[in-house]
């Protein structure tokens, strides 16, 4: 259950991440984005591991839904610190 939380939490920060480095793309920040995409392709291939070690799909749903969470929650932030 523990990893599960894990996997959720990890999914929603590395959307936070991914949806941070498409604004500095767009801002074209080169070396802010270069450092997102390194954290965000780390925390890829560990929920891919992790998904592959677990062989369940409850991890790939919690996953799933939790990248939809994680991209809404960096939508909101940037709403906010956009002002």
């Amino acid at each position: 259950m523990i990893q599960y939380l894990l996997l959720g939490l990890i999914k929603v920060l590395d959307n936070i991440i991914i949806t941070a480095k498409n604004i500095t793309t767009y801002q074209n920040k080169k070396i802010v984005t270069g450092l997102l995409t390194i954290i965000s392709q780390f925390m890829f291939y560990y929920l891919i591991k992790s998904v592959v070690s677990d062989g369940s799909n409850t991890s790939i749903a919690i996953i799933c839904i939790c990248s939809g969470i994680g991209t809404f929650i960096a939508m909101q932030l940037n709403e906010v610190f956009k002002s």
